[in-house]
């Protein structure tokens, strides 16, 4: 049987680390990148803007994933929280309909 408590204190744990990891990066970069690429893809009748945007980043973290697979390694622990982060993101431009600038 699954031990709940266990992995709730894993999840919290893990997240408040990748939101704490995150933070540097979030005021390091700005958000244009998303607001063109959701622009272009709005453009090329794409839905999902900002959101769209984030999961395009989203699979090229996976690729890189699959790529090392491929390779006969693991992906980095970077790779794996970067997927976390950009799905994190697309959660938070859905419910706020945008990425904080």
């Amino acid at each position: 049987m699954t031990d709940i408590g266990e992995l709730r204190g894993w999840w919290e744990a893990t997240s408040t680390a990748d939101f704490d990891a995150t933070v540097p990066k979030l005021q390091a970069y700005s958000s244009i990148d998303l607001k063109i690429m959701g622009y272009v893809m709005k453009q090329a009748n794409m839905k999902g803007g900002q959101e769209a945007a984030t999961m395009w980043y989203a699979l090229g973290k996976i690729a890189r994933a699959i790529g090392a697979y491929g390779e006969g390694e693991l992906p980095s622990l970077d790779t794996l929280h970067d997927v976390t982060v950009y799905s994190m993101m697309a959660r938070r431009i859905r419910a706020k309909g945008g990425w904080p600038e």
